[in-house]
């Protein structure tokens, strides 16, 4: 949702790109909210997670010759990020506990999603 959304804000231009990221922010966080509500983190933490890979990915475009993110904060009111690096929420974990998840959630599965056919 992340590509398409920096797609639309870069290439279809719509009019008024702060309103069109204020409706849909929570959709484009979903992931961010669900992994800070899980660990008792703010909200708005995770919509500046999901922000700052808009941001990211608006910045990314201007290798083409198009505008850059600054050129967005300042033409479409945009609040700045200062930086466009982002956090990393992976969770390490030993190999003996990844085998216990995997257990777990292949457990999890329909009988047809078990199987896939190659060939």
């Amino acid at each position: 949702m992340h590509t398409l959304f920096v797609t639309i804000l870069t290439n279809c231009e719509p009019e008024n790109q702060l309103e069109l990221w204020n409706m849909f922010k929570k959709d484009l966080a979903e992931d961010f909210i669900r992994f800070n509500t899980e660990r008792g983190l703010p909200i708005e933490d995770a919509i500046a997670s999901a922000y700052r890979i808009i941001a990211t990915g608006i910045q990314e475009e201007a290798k083409d010759g198009r505008r850059r993110f600054a050129d967005w904060v300042t033409r479409y009111d945009f609040p700045d990020i200062g930086s466009f690096e982002t956090e990393d929420h992976q969770e390490f974990i030993s190999a003996t506990d990844a085998a216990v998840k995997e257990q777990t959630m292949y457990a999890t599965l329909l009988e047809e999603q078990r199987y896939f056919g190659c060939g």
